[in-house]
């Protein structure tokens, strides 16, 4: 099993961003202050191994443009793949995982999350 894709709304630094992951070994590259890590802490708040978690959220978890106005929710949408793992050990129910700060989606319509 993999991260197969990402998707974060308004989480820290990252306003919109839909990442695809293949099998195997990823890299993520760019400049300073580009976002790497909030990718990785994004990933890591839904999948970490603090699961449920119990995150205090705080103000700087919550995306701020550079003009000075922010969001007041976040999206963190997690789509995990299947290569060579037991469907039997991990129900369908949590193959795929949210953490919203409102109503979470539905799972039919993930493609929906990365362009709605």
């Amino acid at each position: 099993m993999y991260v197969g894709q990402l998707i974060v709304k308004g989480y820290r630094s990252l306003k919109d961003v839909s990442i695809r992951f293949r099998p195997g070994i990823n890299v993520l590259v760019g400049k300073n202050n580009a976002g790497k890590t909030n990718i990785i802490r994004a990933i890591d708040l839904v999948l970490g191994e603090k699961w449920p978690t119990y995150v205090e959220v705080e103000d700087r978890d919550f995306y701020c443009s550079s003009d000075g106005s922010s969001v007041d929710r976040f999206l963190i949408a997690v789509r995990l793949e299947r290569e060579g793992f037991n469907e039997e050990l991990i129900p369908p129910e949590t193959r795929a995982l949210v953490s919203d700060l409102r109503d979470a989606p539905s799972w039919d319509n993930f493609d929906e999350l990365e362009h709605g």
